[in-house]
């Protein structure tokens, strides 16, 4: 019986070393929460994970047909890592890869996960304009000029009958 219990406790104790010795040349991927849906022109692009302390920490946005967009971030000392940053996408379904390198360390690309960009507006330059307020300000303008048409309208109707009763 004591043999069987050294066996059981050498193996697991060597099974375990042998664990530990390859977590010292590998690193996993980090873990993270990313938007679902995403409006480029109304919000910032939050991302948040945990990784390896101080570990520096490489954000992919890539478009299936298109070109990638690479963000970087050093953890916490906790281990916590988060990038908030005002970016303009396309329309469009992004993938979101993560990985870390902790001095020659370097992770694998986490598993994909899928972000749909949703435009609702146009950026021109540094402006971002909605939708909403281009709906709004061409209301703003049809308005007035349908009140001015109108009036216009019945004034030359009016005219119109004027001149004809009075060459009657």
């Amino acid at each position: 019986m004591a043999v069987f219990t050294t066996l059981i406790f050498s193996g697991v104790f060597l099974g375990f070393t042998t664990a530990r010795a390859e977590d010292r040349n590998f690193l996993a991927p980090p873990s993270f929460i990313s938007p679902k849906d995403f409006y480029p022109i109304e919000e910032v692009f939050y991302i948040e994970g945990r990784a390896e302390p101080s570990a520096i920490v490489t954000v992919l946005l890539q478009k299936a047909v298109g070109s990638s967009l690479p963000l970087a971030v050093q953890a916490s000392a906790s281990g916590e890592w988060s990038i908030a940053k005002k970016i303009v996408l396309e329309s469009g379904t992004y993938e979101i890869l993560v990985r870390q390198q902790l001095q020659d360390l370097v992770s694998d690309w986490s598993s994909p996960q899928l972000m749909q960009s949703i435009v609702t507006g146009i950026h021109f330059f540094s402006w971002n304009i909605l939708y909403t307020e281009i709906s709004l300000v061409l209301l703003i303008i049809f308005i007035p000029i349908a009140i001015v048409f109108s009036y216009f309208f019945w004034k030359y109707r009016a005219l119109k009958l004027w001149i004809k009763n009075k060459n009657l």
